[in-house]
């Protein structure tokens, strides 16, 4: 379930998926259920939290969600590196 201030919204995630280059195409059914999908959770205890700083990447600049034609990864995100 998406909540409201989303930073994108489903219409704007696959008109980006449009207009992928060639090669670099799109599952456009996989880019909306890949939007709909929970990124993660984070559970508060009852008591709460003070001063949070939580910093969460969603993914690596080569790691194309639902890529039809995947990109290598760059050399230096080699296994053991």
């Amino acid at each position: 379930m998406q909540t409201p201030d989303r930073m994108d919204s489903l219409e704007q995630r696959l008109e980006t998926a449009r207009a992928a280059p060639v090669g670099q195409e799109r599952d456009l059914a996989c880019v909306e259920q890949d939007w709909r999908n929970c990124r993660t959770l984070l559970e508060v205890p009852p008591e709460g939290v003070e001063d949070a700083n939580i910093h969460i990447v969603d993914r690596c600049g080569w790691s194309i969600p639902c890529a039809m034609h995947p990109l290598a990864p760059p050399p230096s995100a080699a296994p053991g590196r």
